[in-house]
């Protein structure tokens, strides 16, 4: 293992290709769970080899613990307000950032009724499972205001 740090313009790719390891490799040794917390200026372990840690690989955390999937139409507005989501995990599972109101079809996983969407209260600090934070496409900090799906039960 060897320490780097983030050149600016530099992207997750470009600093995979250069050290010779998968993007989630790096993501791991750093316990990082998306490329964007890669900042310029920000010095990083880099890993010899995709050696397995007790950090979840990000690629599989962000599997969504379902079952059954739906077919939806319209913006990904409509589409988190139909599907009972939170707008960034559609966001996500459409694989895009914008346009956010361009109609489109799309499928999404089902949550099933053990799932309940709240508003996180000021003050309450969240401690949520991997399987939330994959629901939730939520891989830093939850804040106050933030409509989350949390797991209810087995």
């Amino acid at each position: 293992m060897w320490k780097t740090v983030v050149a600016p313009n530099e992207t997750p790719a470009l600093l995979s290709t250069r050290a010779g390891v998968p993007v989630c490799a790096i993501l791991r040794a750093n316990r990082l769970f998306s490329p964007a917390w890669l900042l310029p200026g920000r010095e990083i372990d880099v890993p010899d080899d995709c050696a397995s840690s007790d950090f979840p690989c990000p690629a599989l955390a962000a599997r969504v613990p379902a079952q059954a999937h739906r077919f939806f139409y319209g913006s990904a507005r409509e589409i988190a307000r139909a599907s009972g989501l939170p707008l960034r995990a559609v966001l996500a599972h459409a694989n895009e950032r914008a346009p956010w109101d361009a109609p489109r079809p799309l499928t999404l996983p089902e949550i099933d009724a053990r799932w309940r969407l709240r508003t996180i209260l000021p003050g309450e600090a969240p401690a949520l499972t991997l399987s939330e934070r994959a629901v939730n496409a939520l891989w830093g900090a939850a804040y106050p205001g933030m409509k989350m799906l949390f797991y209810t039960g087995d």
